[in-house]
C-alpha cells in the first residue's frame, strides 16, 4: 500500500512539475523586434531580435564608440570601447541578448 502512494506522490510532483516549466515557457518573451539607432558620427546600432551590432558609413570622427543594448527581462549589455579611425566603414561590434533586444545606441567619446 505504501509503494502505491508513494508512486501517486512522485506522479503528483512530476505533474505539477510539467506543468509549471510549460507556464514559464508560455510566459517567456517572445523576441521579434528589429530596427536601427540614430546615428551618431555617421555610425549606428541595429538589432535583430535577439542580437546587435554597431555599424558606420565612413565615421565623420574618429575616436573610441560603444554600443549600448537595452535587454528585455535581463541587465543591459554594454560593448567594449573600439577606436575607430575617421571614414571607418563597416561593422565594428556585436552582441546577443537572451530573450530580445528592445532598442541599442551608439556611445561615442574622443
Amino acid at each position: 500500500m505504501k509503494q502505491k502512494a508513494f508512486r501517486t506522490n512522485v506522479a503528483k510532483a512530476v505533474s505539477i512539475g510539467i506543468l509549471g516549466l510549460a507556464a514559464i515557457g508560455l510566459n517567456a518573451p517572445t523576441a521579434t523586434a528589429s530596427g536601427s539607432s540614430g546615428k551618431v558620427n555617421n555610425c549606428w546600432s541595429g538589432w535583430g531580435s535577439t542580437s546587435f551590432w554597431g555599424k558606420c558609413e565612413r565615421a565623420a570622427v574618429a575616436g573610441d564608440y560603444q554600443v549600448h543594448a537595452d535587454c528585455n527581462n535581463e541587465p543591459d549589455i554594454w560593448t567594449g570601447w573600439y577606436y575607430l579611425y575617421k571614414g571607418y566603414i563597416g561593422q565594428w561590434t556585436t552582441g546577443a541578448c537572451i530573450f530580445k533586444v528592445n532598442s541599442g545606441k551608439v556611445l561615442y567619446t574622443n
